[in-house]
This record gives structure tokens, C-alpha cells and sequence, in this order.
């Protein structure tokens, strides 16, 4: 919805404009919160545009449809500056328009004279008409053609279950994402959860185990493994993390060892909190 997307396939097409992030946003919190939808009042919108967006509803079908208009300036009688494009014309084709607009014969050609002064991010073009073809700006849009129509009513998507799907509007497309999304975002937060709470109980352990070493209450050199192991579970240190513990290097059993495992174990317990 954000940005858009437009294609063609064997038995469909689809047409789905950009439109405002901070719109698709606040359509996600109003749902989220459970609050009423705004009735597919939407506008398509894009970054930068300057032109108009007029949406257009055919009588018959009840089909929509976002008209995007250039922007067209009078400088003066016959001279225009146009400083905007529709959606889906780009500077070539506005340029290839006026080329063949003023070849021809001198004085029977719409377009008398034009002057390109474009950069990377903006266009600029004055245009000079033969007298009498274009005496206000519509005249100007209708001439070169600066409007163009993109359907509102050809939203084609995967769904939930993977198979293509016709949308009316995007509200229709968020209603079957969120569902979705949420209940992924469900499992996510269980899985960061059961994640974190190992990683606090290992380092947990991982304490006690140095702990117990540093204060002498646990003493594993010349004595029986199983001895060793039944003393470490009895601190409360699973089993299976036994030869874990022991296989750690001496230079991790100190004081400041302890320590710094203390404060990861109250890092990962805030975390959780």
C-alpha cells in the first residue's frame, strides 16, 4: 500500500497506487484498537507529487478511479510553464508529445515553440502555443494530455493462504493482513520470551556454579564425577548443563566473573520484567 505495485498475468492484472504512510498507519492503530473503519475514503498519494489526485466514481459500474493532473502555469498570453507531470507520464514522454506537436508546417502547429530546463529532481518547461490553441490551463491539459486515470478497483494481492485475490479498496487489504501479522507478532513475542528466559536461567546458573567455586562450597578436583554432579544439581544447576559448567576454563571462575554474571543475570531479568 505504501508503495504500490502494478502488473499483468495470464487471466488478471493489478493496479494498487501508493498511498500516504502516515494514513496506512493510523489505519493499522484504528484497527488494532478495534476502532470503526473510515469507509474507503482513501486518496492515493505519492512522495513529491505536486499535482492534483481527484478520485472519479463511474455512475454505472461503481468503479473508482484516481485522476492525476500536472501542474500548469499561465505566464503570460500563450505561454505556459509546466512544473508537474502526471503519475505516469515522465519527462521523455512529455517531450516526444511537444516534438510532434510542433512539426509540421509553420503556423498550422498547436505548439509553436518549447524549453526544456529539467534537473534530476524537478522539471520546468515553457511551452509557447500558436494563437488561439490554448487561451487557460485546461486548454493546456487537454492538449498534451497532462491527466491520466489509475484504477482503483483492480487490486490484486496473495492472501493469508497464498493464492491471488481481488481487493476493492486497501482497507480490504489490511483487513486480511493485520489478522495475520498480529498473530505472527504473538508468536514472535512468546519465542523472545522462552528465549530470554533461558538465557537468564543459563547465566543464572552459570553464577551460582562460580559462586559456589570461588566461595569453596563446591570442590570438583580428585573427587568422583558423580559426586561432582550430584553436588551442582543440588545448587539448583540443571543436569544436562553439568558438563557445560565443568568444561569451563579456570580463568572464568573468579570473583569478577561472578560479578559481571550477576549483573548479566539482572540485565536479561529486567528485560523480562
Amino acid at each position: 500500500l505504501v508503495n504500490g505495485s502494478k502488473g499483468i498475468c495470464t487471466g488478471y492484472s493489478s493496479d494498487v497506487p501508493c498511498y500516504d504512510l502516515g494514513e496506512v498507519i493510523r489505519a493499522v492503530r484504528a484497527r488494532v484498537q478495534g476502532q470503526p473503519s473510515d469507509g474507503g475514503g482513501w486518496v492515493p498519494s505519492w512522495r513529491g507529487f505536486k499535482g492534483s489526485v481527484t478520485i472519479v466514481t463511474n455512475p454505472k459500474t461503481n468503479k473508482r478511479n484516481a485522476v492525476t493532473q500536472g501542474l500548469v502555469r499561465k505566464l503570460r498570453d500563450n505561454v505556459y510553464e509546466i512544473t508537474e507531470l502526471p503519475i505516469t507520464m515522465c519527462q521523455q514522454d512529455l517531450k516526444n508529445k511537444l516534438e510532434a506537436l510542433s512539426e509540421g508546417k509553420r503556423g498550422e502547429v498547436p505548439v509553436k515553440d518549447y524549453k526544456e530546463y529539467n534537473t534530476v529532481d524537478e522539471i520546468r518547461v515553457l511551452v509557447e502555443f500558436r494563437s488561439g490553441v490554448a487561451s487557460e490551463v485546461s486548454d493546456v491539459v487537454r492538449v498534451l494530455g497532462l491527466t491520466d486515470s489509475i484504477k482503483l478497483s483492480n487490486m490484486h494481492a496473495f492472501n493469508s493462504e497464498g493464492r491471488i485475490t481481488k481487493y476493492d479498496s486497501p482497507e480490504a487489504i489490511l483487513d486480511e493482513y493485520i489478522p495475520v501479522r498480529r498473530a505472527l507478532y504473538v508468536k514472535r513475542k512468546e519465542h523472545l520470551i522462552g528465549a530470554l528466559t533461558e538465557k537468564a536461567r543459563a547465566l543464572h546458573e552459570q553464577a551460582v556454579f562460580v559462586r559456589a567455586l570461588c566461595d569453596g562450597k563446591l570442590v570438583v578436583s580428585r573427587r568422583p564425577d558423580e559426586e561432582v554432579e550430584k553436588n551442582i544439581v543440588a545448587l539448583g544447576v540443571r543436569r544436562e548443563r553439568v558438563g557445560e559448567l565443568l568444561a569451563m576454563s579456570i580463568r572464568s571462575q573468579t570473583e569478577s566473573k561472578v560479578a559481571a554474571l550477576e549483573a548479566k543475570v539482572e540485565e536479561a531479568e529486567r528485560e523480562l520484567a
